[in-house]
């Protein structure tokens, strides 16, 4: 990561949002929401994903966030065993030049987390050209994903 982008990175934090299960009013997970953007010198979220797409670091970026976010909150009392923790995937991390694929999975297993743990909340934001890398890559990354019991979900 360049300098700009590694600054940016010690400032952004998560703070944890509950996800409640309407019909009993229980915590099924929480959703990481990235903070401290304005300390980072940035207006908004987006810039920074914008920044770091433009410099080709978004995947570095966006993995070494997902690290900090969950370590944040494997370190506390609300984390059990069954709980998800709902991530937002700038959707352009695929097909960022720094993406490597199983990165996500080589931590959890350092910090012995499920990924039936993890719910990827994939953005719809951003138009992405779709070509035979990309469909390869999300054949893979579905088959993979769903072998791995990851959780997957598309915002429109």
């Amino acid at each position: 990561m360049n300098e700009r982008i590694n600054k940016m990175f010690d400032s952004l934090t998560h703070a944890y949002q509950p996800i409640v299960n309407i019909h009993t009013g229980k915590s099924i997970g929480f959703e990481a929401l990235l903070r401290n953007f304005l300390e980072s010198g940035f207006e908004n979220i987006d810039a920074v994903f914008n920044y770091a797409y433009a410099n080709d670091s978004l995947f570095t970026l966006d993995i070494n966030l997902r690290k900090k976010a969950i370590q944040k909150i494997k370190n506390t009392d609300i984390f059990q065993n069954d709980t998800l923790l709902f991530y937002n995937l700038d959707n352009r991390t695929l097909t960022s030049k720094d993406y490597e694929f199983g990165k996500t999975i080589e931590f959890l297993d350092e910090l012995n987390i499920s990924p039936s743990n993890i719910c990827f909340e994939v953005s719809e934001k951003h138009y992405l050209e779709c070509s035979e890398y990309l469909i390869n890559l999300l054949n893979n990354i579905i088959i993979k994903n769903r072998a791995l019991a990851y959780r997957l979900t598309i915002l429109a």
